[in-house]
């Protein structure tokens, strides 16, 4: 094991207590969650945290039942920068949008990336006139509830997954003392 990741180990159980660092790092390995770098610090800006608050507040007002809330994941990877960014916050602008013309020179060129965005742009009109997201373009689209943590996973092939990354979850909810 590198110096780096027992540092990474040492802070991740600091914050983490009775699961030990290990069992931390193994149940985000195990997910289909990258651990990579300072990925697991609490304290920084990281897609992990970034969805995991996200889940946080679709719960919450999913727990309030004055209006249905609705929770996506971007699953889609850019081949731009030559596919170091993977999934980058914000991929989905150009989706919503259907700006895939003005994407970027591989983007634009990709027909998958066209009728994901006709997909994902159906689904953010209809959520936008209506309050909610379904279209015939995608799978049915349940509504977020804090016991079946229905998400809609944008990609090529579109999909509907309960409780996506549920042990990267509860291991983030301990650290961030959520729940």
């Amino acid at each position: 094991m590198g110096r780096e990741e027992l540092d990474r180990e040492s802070h991740v159980g600091h914050h983490v207590g009775s699961t030990g660092p290990p069992d931390c790092l193994a149940t985000c390995k195990a997910s289909s969650l990258k651990v990579e770098g300072h990925g697991l610090r609490p304290g920084y800006k990281t897609p992990i945290r970034r969805v995991l608050y996200a889940r946080e507040l679709a719960k919450r007002e999913a727990d309030q039942r004055a209006a249905p809330a609705f929770m996506y994941r971007y699953d889609w990877e850019t081949p731009e920068g030559g596919g170091h960014m993977r999934s980058p916050h914000t991929i989905e602008i150009q989706f919503v949008f259907n700006n895939i013309e003005i994407a970027g020179p591989l983007i634009s060129k990709m027909p998958e990336a066209y009728a994901l965005a006709d997909r994902t742009s159906a689904a953010w009109t209809a959520f936008a006139r209506t309050g909610d997201p379904n279209t015939p373009k995608l799978p049915k689209w349940p509504a977020y509830s804090s016991t079946a943590r229905d998400t809609m996973l944008f990609n090529n092939e579109c999909r509907v997954e309960s409780d996506p990354d549920h042990g990267p979850r509860l291991v983030m909810e301990q650290i961030l003392k959520l729940s």
